[in-house]
């Protein structure tokens, strides 16, 4: 949606900033209590995911979004189930 100039642009403008700033204070909380939960993974838990040859999927939800929020390199792996070609 293109604004044009008129006295409506403040009215609109106002209004998003105040939607914004709503779903900000209510997500701001729940933010500061995921990365909490997220210090309290430790080295033992990471090794106990690893050995595990298909996680739960909860689990596999959570190492997905630590990969979101690392953006770790990808890293390629070699397909034994098909053919080379």
């Amino acid at each position: 949606m293109l604004l044009s100039r008129n006295s409506a642009n403040p009215k609109i403008a106002e209004s998003i900033q105040k939607e914004c700033g709503d779903a900000l204070t209510k997500t701001l909380p729940e933010l500061k209590s995921t990365i909490k939960l997220f210090e309290t993974i430790k080295k033992e838990d990471i090794d106990l995911v690893k050995t595990m040859r298909s996680p739960w999927e909860p689990i596999r939800l959570t190492l997905e979004v630590i990969a979101i929020i690392n953006r770790p390199k990808p890293i390629t792996i070699k397909d034994v189930t098909s053919p080379p070609g």
